[in-house]
């Protein structure tokens, strides 16, 4: 992250950076790494710097600090930027894409099998993978085989895109994984990793073609079976209640929400439930 002066208190490196790093015992807060010793997960210098968990630098109440490693610090910049993307839409309706004319050059400039442990984990991957994801990536590899390449800057030797499938290989005694080598400077570099998978979350889902293709899956692997069950959209008829009598002093409300954000509104419809006399129907159109 560049640090521009003007966005920190005069006091920043004097007074608040000293005392975080005091409460912190100069070490990580998130995984205790030290500065200056090899880092457990790049084998690179560890360096500590002092992260706003909401991404506000004129908010330096403690509470909003955190002394954390350069993977630490970039993770959770990482996850504090997706959670925007999925409203640029929203706040962009009227994006407009502007195009230059110009010849966009491949730079791709080799393609090879190599051996995974010569491969290197960038020190600024933001990726964190559940184990749910890694039984779903590794039952894919197990059943389909390679379908995308890992991407490596041939300059650096880090990997850029693909850092699950490298480690699963490793683990799986995999003697080589194919490779597709970029010519990117460090600064191309850093963007390529912020953007390959950010962008792709960017992506609207078409509920009702994505519930048709999981359906027609018959996947053998288990994590798999299980993860295209999530992706199903269980349809329900609607039941009608029928009164004899029309009840009194009864609000009603009906709320309609896209189905893949069912989940945040799953909570108020568990409690509306539990309300004595109240009358609670849900079904998918």
């Amino acid at each position: 992250m560049v640090h521009d002066p003007s966005k920190y208190p005069k006091n920043w490196k004097t007074h608040i950076v000293p005392g975080i790093m005091k409460r912190a015992e100069n070490k990580c807060e998130q995984c205790g790494a030290e500065p200056g010793k090899p880092h457990p997960e790049t084998g690179k210098d560890v360096i500590l710097t002092v992260a706003h968990l909401d991404q506000n630098t004129r908010n330096n109440d403690s509470s909003n600090l955190k002394y954390l490693c350069r993977v630490c610090h970039n993770r959770h910049d990482a996850k504090a930027r997706g959670k925007s993307t999925s409203n640029y839409y929203k706040n962009n309706p009227k994006t407009k894409i502007k195009t230059s004319g110009k010849t966009w050059n491949s730079r791709i400039v080799k393609t090879e099998d190599v051996d995974p442990s010569k491969l290197l984990t960038n020190p600024n991957n933001w990726r964190i993978h559940p184990d749910e994801q890694k039984a779903v990536v590794n039952g894919s590899l197990e059943t389909m085989g390679w379908i995308r390449n890992v991407l490596v800057n041939v300059n650096s030797g880090n990997i850029i895109d693909g850092h699950l499938r490298v480690i699963l290989a490793k683990r799986s005694k995999q003697k080589t994984v194919p490779v597709d080598y970029v010519d990117l400077t460090e600064d191309e570099e850093i963007e390529a990793l912020a953007l390959l998978n950010t962008v792709d979350g960017m992506a609207r889902k078409d509920a009702a073609k994505l519930d048709a293709i999981a359906r027609k899956i018959q996947s053998q692997n288990e994590a798999i079976f299980n993860f295209l069950k999530t992706l199903e959209v269980e349809k329900k008829d609607v039941k009608v209640k029928k009164f004899e009598e029309r009840p009194v002093n009864m609000a009603w409300v009906l709320i309609g929400t896209p189905i893949e954000e069912w989940i945040k509104i799953q909570p108020l419809i568990d409690k509306a439930e539990k309300i004595d006399g109240s009358i609670v129907e849900t079904t998918v159109s």
